[in-house]
């Protein structure tokens, strides 16, 4: 019961982490492609 509990906090925890990783990511690419075009 504990363990279905547990299960169920995580989830959308994992699921706003995934999230924020993607845009981070994107953000991250952004910038990278701003710096090949300075550079």
């Amino acid at each position: 019961m504990l363990k279905q509990k547990f299960i169920l906090c995580v989830l959308p925890l994992w699921e706003v982490a995934i999230a924020l990783i993607s845009s981070f990511s994107k953000f991250l690419l952004k910038l990278l492609l701003l710096t090949i075009h300075i550079i």
